[in-house]
């Protein structure tokens, strides 16, 4: 080094601040794994204390810059480290009125936090109690007075007086003038049977009721409000009779919901989704038919098999169900969803499903929808459905539409269920490939790692998400797929590349290649490819998109030379537990192949710019169940005839663009099902879509409020 540069040059000041004083005491600083120093703390060169990076620079160019890159670089660890001291020194995170996350507290705060929110809630209820005594000694004492009836005559009459002024300040299709309308017609009529409701009051009150019905009908009879009765709105509800197997009016109501016959030719493209659910054994009688409900159903040609194998085998009792097979339809380029036949069933087959899946095509062709894929999980029966198809010892991916034979008929096993088995398979096989092992040890290791209490750095971590019910799995949580796509994960890998060596590098190959994979197929929405950075997630916008050739050219090789190398292997012992389950591996190659040939088909359609993969997934049926079991409470396996009777409601729940909403009742939202409804109101209810839409924007936030505390909050943001 020369003088020149010497005298060009200055020292790095590295991190002398006041703030990193407390830091100063530890004088070195170790990496995470605690064996590499990253800082230390020195006072000879500058004569006063610093922190330095590992890697400083000592010498700097002469400029506006008092640090190196390496020094600024581990200054934004040093404020972490800060932030941290402060956080775990600060009472203010266990207060009732802290909004610190529950995951990013330990086990003391949570408890003091626990105690301070049941102090809280004592407190509260005592000042409730007090309230209340008070309201009640207050009316005794006469300060509070019936209205007799000529008062009420009069306020009535100042109701109509000013009733101009209150219109002529909302517009005229706005909610708040309807509902003032309503109120002041039902105060003028004698007799209340003749009342005639606006569609859009129908609506809102049946959105209220599936809320609270005891709400509502306390709300009704306290005479605050005046609202529709109960039998009312029972003449809006259950308009289409759900049975077992198909039926025309839901065919009818179905093309309503997808208002098929103004859509592009693009949006009549759909796809079939099947699951089952469990259901109770339970045989009820029907008064509207006088059937008796419980027994299996197939469809009619299924019933004569299984009933020619009774009658051979001498059987003369039928079975009775024990699961539901439902068939959803649902919507390739649009939130189009409708649960569209279900099915009693026990013991299911996969050669049983030809005539209901069929059938369901058939019907689907002739309303007018392209049918272009079916979606299933990898139960026995779905898989050999699949296996029916096959042709001379290979299993097809696709199957030319019969109805249709210019069209293909694309078959995909379920992603999220795929996701899970593979994430099981790593959990309960020693997985091998290449000369090293696939473990779940592995993950052990690094969550073991990032929650050690000797670390230097307590509390900060690399892999925050990752926590104990990652690790120790029960078989509710083996379920659940955000547990298995958030292992399966990029931050999991890069982390396990950075503290295991090379000794998990083929674990962290497994890893970021079932997340890629699960990232190419798990796509919802326009934005999270760049808000996450992650390009996988990004829209399909053509058919030549580069995650297409990664998924053929280096994902499906990717399993094959896996296999191989196990196959190669010279090793006594079971080699199929060395690699995925063969369940497993069918389901990948089925679902990657049918993918990249409907993307590829897709973007031939005229009008068709993008995709998202999430389409071919069963979300929708699997949140349908979550519905069918919510509506029954603590009874969360209904009968065949609750079943129906939970279905009545869903298939009300279409809104304007026909996707039913899952928490809630929604009949506010039935614009395009309009079959549900009365048929003299149809014309009515067709200049109110707009409305309806407005109203939908303001009752989201409110849905998910129960009790009538929640009804109320409700009312008087939609009303005041």
């Amino acid at each position: 080094m020369t003088i020149k540069t010497v005298d060009a040059s200055q020292l790095c000041v590295g991190n002398p601040d006041e703030i990193f004083k407390a830091l100063m005491l530890k004088k070195t600083f170790f990496s995470r794994d605690g064996i590499s120093v990253v800082a230390e703390m020195e006072e000879l060169m500058l004569g006063y204390p610093t922190i330095r990076s590992s890697g400083c620079e000592i010498l700097i160019c002469i400029g506006p810059a008092k640090r190196c890159l390496k020094c600024t670089m581990h200054r934004k660890s040093l404020f972490a480290m800060i932030s941290q001291n402060r956080a775990e020194t600060s009472t203010e995170r266990v207060m009732p009125t802290s909004h610190t996350n529950y995951r990013y507290m330990s086990a003391p705060d949570l408890r003091s936090r626990l105690t301070l929110l049941h102090k809280e809630h004592c407190k509260t209820t005592l000042q409730l109690e007090r309230l209340r005594k008070k309201v009640a000694i207050y009316c005794e004492e006469d300060n509070g007075t019936e209205v007799d009836a000529e008062t009420h005559d009069d306020l009535k009459s100042i109701v109509v007086d000013y009733s101009a002024t209150v219109v002529g300040s909302y517009p005229p299709d706005s909610l708040e003038r309807i509902f003032w309308e309503q109120q002041e017609k039902t105060a003028l009529v004698k007799n209340a049977r003749s009342m005639k409701w606006h569609p859009l009051m129908i609506r809102w009150c049946l959105y209220l009721r599936h809320i609270s019905g005891k709400a509502y009908e306390a709300m009704r009879r306290s005479g605050i409000l005046k609202l529709p009765t109960q039998r009312t709105l029972k003449d809006y509800t259950y308009f289409t009779s759900t049975t077992i197997g198909f039926s025309v009016e839901v065919d009818r109501q179905l093309m309503d919901a997808a208002k098929l016959s103004s859509c592009a030719e693009y949006e009549k493209c759909v796809i079939l989704v099947m699951d089952e659910v469990h259901i109770k054994e339970d045989l009820v009688f029907d008064k509207r038919n006088g059937n008796l409900l419980g027994f299996t159903s197939l469809g009619d040609i299924n019933d004569k098999l299984m009933g020619l194998e009774q009658f051979v085998a001498g059987e003369e009792t039928k079975d009775l169900a024990t699961s539901m097979l439902v068939i959803m339809v649902r919507g390739l380029f649009n939130r189009f969803c409708f649960p569209y036949a279900q099915f009693a069933t026990t013991s299911l087959t996969g050669d049983q499903l030809i005539d209901p899946i069929w059938s369901a095509v058939a019907r689907l062709e002739r309303c007018g929808f392209n049918v272009l894929g079916i979606t299933a999980d990898g139960a026995s029966s779905n898989r050999r459905f699949f296996k029916i198809h096959e042709k001379q010892s290979h299993l097809d991916t696709k199957i030319v539409n019969p109805h249709a034979p210019e069209r293909s008929i694309f078959f995909f096993s379920d992603p999220p269920h795929l996701i899970k088995t593979v994430r099981n398979c790593w959990l309960n096989r020693r997985m091998w490939c290449n000369g090293k092992e696939i473990l779940w040890s592995h993950l052990k290791e690094l969550y073991e790692l990032e929650n050690d209490p000797a670390k230097t750095v307590p509390g900060m971590r690399i892999v925050p998400k990752l926590k104990y019910e990652h690790i120790h799995l029960i078989p509710f949580s083996k379920m659940r797929v955000d547990l298995a796509a958030q292992v399966l994960s990029e931050s999991v890998a890069k982390a396990m590349e950075l503290t295991g060596g090379p000794v998990v590098s083929e674990t962290v190959k497994f890893i970021t290649m079932m997340d890629k994979f699960f990232d190419c197929l798990n796509v919802d929405n326009y934005s999270s490819g760049y808000t996450q950075r992650k390009p996988f997630k990004q829209p399909y916008r053509s058919a030549n998109d580069f995650r297409l050739n990664w998924l053929e050219k280096e994902f499906l090789p990717y399993l094959d030379q896996w296999e191989q190398s196990v196959l190669c292997r010279d090793v006594e012992g079971d080699k199929g537990n060395m690699l995925l389950s063969n369940e497993t591996l069918l389901g990948i190659r089925l679902t990657v192949t049918s993918f990249i040939g409907l993307v590829t088909y897709i973007f031939t359609l005229p009008g068709v710019t993008s995709f998202l993969s999430e389409k071919i997934n069963q979300d929708p049926l699997e949140k349908f169940f979550g519905c069918q079991r919510q509506r029954g409470g603590a009874n969360d396996n209904p009968t065949v005839t609750e079943f129906f009777l939970y279905l009545y409601s869903y298939t009300e729940r279409i809104n304007p663009v026909g996707w039913p909403t899952f928490n809630i009742l929604i009949a506010v939202r039935m614009v395009g099902a309009t079959k549900s409804l009365k048929a003299d109101i149809y014309q009515e209810l067709a200049t109110t879509q707009e409305l309806s839409s407005k109203v939908v924007k303001t009752m989201r936030p409110y849905q998910r409020h129960l009790g009538f505390e929640g009804l109320s909050r409700a009312l008087q943001h939609l009303i005041c």
